[in-house]
């Protein structure tokens, strides 16, 4: 697996483990609250912010890894291990 695909598949693990834990939790606290405030407990989910929220993740664990790759790809093994 090459060092390009490691993030993007490690981010959409945490946002496969992330999203729906932090729906339910957050379900769970919202309706704890609204019961003691004496207010109904409808929460509602923004299915478009979480879709933005994904593609964000991923875009952002793609260009975080671009700079170490490009640069880990213009360097010549030879020198670098003969400099060492």
């Amino acid at each position: 697996m090459t060092s390009m695909a490691r993030p993007p598949s490690r981010a959409r693990v945490a946002l496969a483990i992330g999203i729906p834990v932090g729906l339910l939790c957050g379900r769970q606290i919202w309706q704890f609250f609204a019961g003691q405030l004496g207010t109904l407990s409808v929460a509602s989910v923004p299915l478009l912010w979480f879709a933005i929220l994904v593609a964000a993740a991923l875009a952002l664990a793609v260009a975080i890894t671009a700079v170490p790759g490009i640069t880990a790809s213009r360097a010549r093994a030879a020198e670098a291990l003969r400099a060492e």
